[in-house]
């Protein structure tokens, strides 16, 4: 049995897929669960590489309320991962990279 936090990861990712599905991509899952990579996406023969994470507030401490800043590690980086962000109400939103906005889906 999965607990909360894994529960909330695997729902977010499910959500993230019908989100670009609508979006016209193609859509292959991570089987394993593990890498830097949880979904690859096809579109006008483009490859999109994803790795999705729930949007979380901090519940602690002084920065209580805040929202935790996600970015994708130097291998995401290297390889072209793009963070697709879900929040809690299951919208959807690409973060490129830590130079440009959240775009709306």
């Amino acid at each position: 049995m999965l607990n909360k936090k894994h529960q909330k990861g695997v729902l977010n990712e499910q959500r993230a897929i019908l989100y670009l599905i609508k979006k016209g991509f193609t859509v292959f899952q991570n089987l394993f669960g593990r890498g830097n990579v949880d979904i690859v996406a096809i579109k006008d023969n483009k490859v999109k590489l994803y790795d999705v994470k729930s949007v979380s507030v901090r519940k602690t401490g002084k920065q209580k309320g805040i929202t935790i800043n996600r970015i994708p590690t130097k291998q995401q980086a290297e390889l072209g991962v793009e963070l697709l962000l879900v929040d809690e109400q299951g919208n959807c939103k690409i973060k490129e990279d830590k130079k440009n906005e959240l775009l709306n889906g």
